[in-house]
């Protein structure tokens, strides 16, 4: 039985990923997700604890705010920079950032961060 030449070899297609996400897309996920977390620690106290409660704890805009005593425009400005920052620093690739509930409407309170 003849071997194919080397050179054959380098003409074929590259095998494609399966769909549905394997092993791979997972790892990519997992270390986009500890890249985010890593930035989310990293951002001024009010906006990290937004952010947290928001994406980690699943806690909608009205539940943070009251829980904070601030408007939830207040909550939704907070939300939408720490977005921002997200993107900006990590892509916008990472799964909870397509998050739509506060993509409307932004306080300006969410400078007055401390």
């Amino acid at each position: 039985m003849a071997q194919e030449p080397a050179s054959a070899a380098l003409r074929r297609p590259p095998r494609a990923r399966p769909p549905g996400g394997g092993a791979f897309d997972q790892v990519l996920s997992t270390l986009a997700l500890r890249r985010c977390w890593s930035a989310v620690e990293q951002m001024p106290p009010m906006r990290q604890r937004v952010a947290f409660l928001r994406w980690n704890e699943q806690w909608t805009t009205r539940e943070i705010a009251d829980w904070l005593g601030v408007a939830p425009g207040t909550v939704r400005g907070y939300i939408k920079v720490a977005r921002d920052q997200l993107v900006e620093q990590i892509g916008a690739d990472v799964p909870f950032l397509d998050d739509q509930e506060d993509s409307a409407g932004s306080g300006n309170d969410h400078r007055k961060e401390g």
